[in-house]
C-alpha cells in the first residue's frame, strides 16, 4: 500500500516573496467611496491599501463595506478614511508563510499586505494564495478532486480515509487524507436566510448587524435559490450605484452550486479554485441547507491541524 503523503512545519517556513502574488495597488485614502468600489470591480479585487507615497495608511476591503454599512449607505460618497481600518498590520515581504497562516488564521484576516524593507508596499496576500500553495503540496491527491457542478444524493459517499484520517494524524503536520475530511465537520452553521422579495438595503443592514458576510436567498423558507455576498454588495450594488429598494433578487447570484454536507475538504476547494467561489452552500441529505463554507473556514482548519492557529507570537 502506497504510504501517505506528510508534511510538517518546515514546509511552510516559505519566503513570501517566492510565491507568486499579485501587486498591490495602494490609492489615496481620500477617494470617495463609489470610487473606489468602482475600481475595484474594474480590477476584480476585493481590498486596496490606502496612504501616501507608498507607504500604509490603512486598509480598506469588502468586509468594511457591511462592517460600515449605515454610513456607506447613509453618504456613498464618504472617504475612503473614514471606512479603512487605520494602521494595519502588514508582514515584511520576506516573512514566511507559515507566520501568515497564523496570522490569518487567528485573527481571521482574509488579506495581509506586505511591505518591502522601506515599509512601502509591495505585494497583497490572500487565504485563497496560502491554499493554493497548501494544496500544491499534495498535488496528486488533490487530482482526485475534479470540480463538481451536478451530483445526486445517492452519488455523495465518504472514502474510508475520512474516517481513518483522526487516528494516524500528526500534531504539527498534515496528511494527504486531511482533503478526505466531510464537509460537515467543517461547516459554518451560522447563516443568515433572506426571502428573495427583501429590499436590498435591508439585507445589507441585517448583514451588517449580525457580522455575517453571506446571505443565503429561500424561496418559501424551504428552496434555495440564490446567494448573496460581501462582494455582490459591493460589485452589484455600489459599483453600479443601483437603488438600494430593489429586492435582492436583483443582485443575487441565482441556482448557485452547492455541496453536500457528505462531500470533501477536496471537493470545496476544487470547486472554489475552479469557479472562482469564496463561499459554498452546503446542504443535507434531503438538499436543505445547513450551513455554508468558506475559505476562511478552509484555513482556520488546516491551521488548526498544524497547530498554527491561536499561537500568534507577534502581540
Amino acid at each position: 500500500m502506497k504510504d501517505k503523503i506528510k508534511v510538517g512545519l518546515e514546509s511552510f517556513e516559505v519566503s513570501l516573496d517566492q510565491l507568486p502574488l499579485p501587486e498591490i495597488i495602494n490609492i489615496s485614502s481620500s477617494l470617495p467611496f463609489l470610487e473606489a468600489a468602482k475600481m475595484m470591480k474594474e480590477n476584480r479585487i476585493g481590498s486596496l491599501t490606502l496612504g501616501e507615497n507608498g507607504l500604509v495608511e490603512g486598509i480598506f476591503t469588502e468586509r468594511d463595506v457591511l462592517s460600515k454599512a449605515p454610513a456607506v449607505i447613509e453618504n456613498p460618497m464618504i472617504c475612503l478614511k473614514e471606512l479603512m481600518t487605520p494602521n494595519p498590520l502588514t508582514l515584511n515581504e520576506k516573512g514566511l508563510l507559515s507566520d501568515t497562516m497564523s496570522i490569518m488564521s487567528s485573527k481571521e484576516f482574509r488579506h495581509l499586505p506586505l511591505v518591502k524593507d522601506d515599509s512601502t508596499v509591495s505585494k497583497m496576500i490572500s487565504i485563497k494564495d496560502v491554499l493554493k500553495f497548501v494544496t500544491g503540496l499534495f498535488e496528486e491527491h488533490m487530482s482526485i478532486y475534479e470540480p463538481v457542478s451536478d451530483w445526486t444524493k445517492s452519488g455523495v459517499n465518504l472514502q474510508e480515509q475520512a474516517i481513518l484520517y483522526d487516528f494516524h494524524k500528526e500534531k504539527g503536520t498534515l496528511s494527504e487524507d486531511v482533503f478526505d475530511i466531510p464537509l460537515k465537520r467543517i461547516v459554518n452553521k451560522n447563516i443568515t436566510r433572506l426571502d428573495p422579495s427583501v429590499k436590498i438595503k435591508e439585507a445589507i443592514l441585517t448583514l451588517h448587524k449580525k457580522k455575517e458576510a453571506l446571505a443565503l436567498v429561500m424561496d418559501f423558507e424551504t428552496e434555495l435559490v440564490g446567494v448573496i455576498t460581501e462582494r455582490d454588495i459591493l460589485y452589484k450594488v455600489f459599483a453600479d450605484n443601483i437603488d438600494l429598494n430593489l429586492p435582492i433578487s436583483h443582485i443575487m447570484t441565482k441556482n448557485p452550486h452547492v455541496l453536500s454536507q457528505n462531500h470533501q475538504f477536496g471537493n470545496a476547494l476544487s470547486n472554489m479554485f475552479q469557479y472562482g467561489y469564496r463561499n459554498i452552500p452546503i446542504v443535507n441529505q434531503e438538499g436543505y441547507p445547513v450551513g455554508n463554507i468558506s475559505l476562511l473556514e478552509l484555513l482556520m482548519f488546516l491551521s488548526n491541524e498544524l497547530g498554527l492557529r491561536n499561537v500568534l507570537k507577534f502581540f
